[in-house]
């Protein structure tokens, strides 16, 4: 699969070597290809793969090269549900490890990076904006996007995982 060079400029932007892109498998796409995976006409874009995970089926998250009419430039398929990105750079093994501390960002760039800085974490589609309790009172706090947010063993990410 193609990545064009303004899709690459982007992804470097964010600090992401050409090797985790790679491993990543994001890939430029046609409008029509876009349409394809996500269901409906939406422009062309940069798509991002989600591996498959606990028996759910291919999904993929779209940055469109110019916003819809909403202003917003990520989609996901229509009439599937949000999904948690566990990128191709995390040992499958480390998520039902509860010795191993697994970070919690928003979106797929920043997951990507702070795995290939040595991190195990996962990206969200969206992390609230305000205080909030989760599980057992823990409590994660995400005034920005460059909150890092860090799991505990009673709240493991396999509990997190779509289940089909």
């Amino acid at each position: 699969m193609t990545l064009l060079a303004h899709h690459r400029s982007d992804l470097h932007a964010s600090g992401l070597s050409d090797e985790t892109i790679a491993r990543a498998g994001i890939y430029s796409a046609p409008g029509r290809q876009v349409r394809d995976l996500l269901g409906y006409d939406a422009g062309a874009g940069m798509v991002f793969p989600y591996p498959s995970l606990n028996g759910a089926g291919d999904y993929v998250r779209v940055k469109l090269d110019k916003p819809g009419p909403d202003g917003k430039r990520y989609r996901a398929p229509k009439g599937q549900p949000n999904h948690l990105y566990v990128s191709r750079l995390i040992d499958p093994k480390v998520l039902n490890d509860c010795s191993v501390p697994i970070w919690i960002t928003e979106g797929e760039k920043k997951a990507l990076k702070a795995c290939q800085e040595g991190l195990h974490c996962v990206g969200l589609f969206r992390l609230p904006t305000s205080t909030s309790s989760h599980g057992r009172g823990e409590r994660f706090t995400s005034a920005s996007t460059r909150t890092w947010l860090r799991t505990t063993a009673s709240a493991r990410l396999s509990a997190l995982l779509p289940r089909r």
